[in-house]
């Protein structure tokens, strides 16, 4: 069994007109160089390359590799109990905005999270759950909006997330329950105390090393009912949350292919009577002379109602 601790320091306050230039800047950049993702879920350590795209951080699992087998002479192994992870993240954010509406939002806050991951069973299944908090240190109750506390400078602790994921192959895993996940447009945006996490069902994978210029693959799919937002307690369905009044998921599938200096992908997403989302995007890295580099980028999504139209009437 392993534990680990990690601690993390936040403080955001910007000054509105800079921050405003500073926002428009950035979008200026990214539209000159191929455009603004759709996301903020950022890379994990499972194999995504410097500078990557939204197709190219997804990760659903982020599996960890198989470890090697023991010598013949090695005592007995309980993979259940020996494999076994504990982690705590202690983290304070100190948030403070004035708004163009002369209002401001202001509070500091401390948390964090303490997550279970156990070894596998027989090699095939293994269960895991983070617990989530933050409370405040200093939030008066007119400087409400950082989103860094529940409505109404409230503290708030939840299980955001509670799992069990099967191996189907050393490669290829399904989870159901409570996860977090990072595509393009379902991701746990982790920029407050705590992230976005989601319950369903899913499968996700990789084939292909990637390494020397080989071929890599990265995908996953399944079916999302319920979020929990990055500053709430409850779980809500996807189609609520969206704003209808109807209680629908999600149902989603996208595959990225990459090999060497090319990157292509695609995911879809489907709620049944709300929308239909659809992004792909495409990278090309060319080295024109030596220490130089030059990326060539498209993005394109396509966003539309569905059914009964129930989101937008």
């Amino acid at each position: 069994m392993t534990a680990h601790l990690t601690i993390e320091v936040h403080a955001f306050q910007p000054v509105p007109y800079i921050a405003a230039a500073w926002r428009l800047a950035v979008m200026g950049l990214a539209l000159l160089l191929g455009g603004i993702p759709p996301s903020l879920a950022q890379a994990q350590s499972a194999g995504p390359p410097a500078d990557p795209t939204p197709m190219e951080q997804l990760n659903m699992a982020n599996p960890e590799p198989t470890q090697a087998i023991a010598p013949a002479n090695a005592p007995m192994k309980e993979p259940f109990f020996d494999d076994t992870k504990i982690s705590a993240q202690a983290r304070t954010f100190y948030f403070n905005r004035d708004k163009y509406d002369d209002t401001r939002s202001e509070a500091w806050t401390i948390g964090g999270s303490v997550s279970y991951q156990s070894g596998y069973i027989a090699n095939v299944f293994r269960l895991g759950g983070v617990a989530y908090g933050s409370a405040p240190l200093y939030a008066p109750d007119d400087r409400d909006g950082t989103l860094l506390l529940k409505p109404g400078q409230e503290g708030y602790a939840v299980l955001g997330q509670l799992y069990g994921e099967f191996k189907l192959t050393e490669r290829i895993f399904a989870a159901f329950g409570r996860k977090e996940y990072d595509t393009p447009y379902i991701n746990k945006f982790d920029v407050r105390m705590t992230p976005n996490t989601f319950e369903g069902i899913t499968a996700y994978g990789t084939e292909g090393g990637g390494k020397d210029g080989a071929s890599a693959w990265r995908f996953g799919g399944g079916y999302i009912s319920r979020i929990k937002e990055r500053n709430s307690d409850q779980f809500v369905w996807m189609s609520r949350d969206a704003g209808a009044s109807v209680d629908r998921g999600v149902f989603f599938g996208g595959v990225n292919f990459a090999q060497k200096d090319l990157s292509i992908g695609a995911i879809d997403y489907y709620s049944d009577d709300i929308i239909n989302i659809f992004y792909t995007e495409g990278k090309y890295t060319l080295t024109p002379a030596e220490g130089y580099t030059l990326k060539l980028a498209a993005q394109y999504a396509d966003q539309r109602s569905t059914g009964d139209d129930l989101l937008t009437g």
